[in-house]
């Protein structure tokens, strides 16, 4: 996979916020589902239970590709400033 070396560099509070939103932002998304199932199914705290811990397992998984694509990008510019 090649990265655009011209686009522009994202400051670390940047980061940090964009990090803390994927992981609410995949709570909110199991929340909502986890009441849905309940309510649908009515299976009360079973599906709430299961859908957080799914939001919150794909809220780390969406920090972790973000941390890995940063920390790429910071090795590449540490590979191009020696080779200069």
């Amino acid at each position: 996979m090649s990265h655009n070396t011209n686009r522009p560099k994202q400051p670390v509070a940047s980061l940090a916020l964009r990090a803390g939103t994927e992981f609410i932002s995949g709570l909110i998304v199991g929340v909502i589902f986890g009441l849905g199932i309940d309510h649908f199914f009515n299976t009360k705290p079973f599906g709430l239970i299961v859908m957080i811990l799914l939001g919150a397992a794909a809220g780390f998984r969406n920090i972790f590709r973000l941390v890995s694509y940063s920390s790429s990008d910071v090795k590449s510019d540490e590979q191009n400033k020696s080779d200069t």
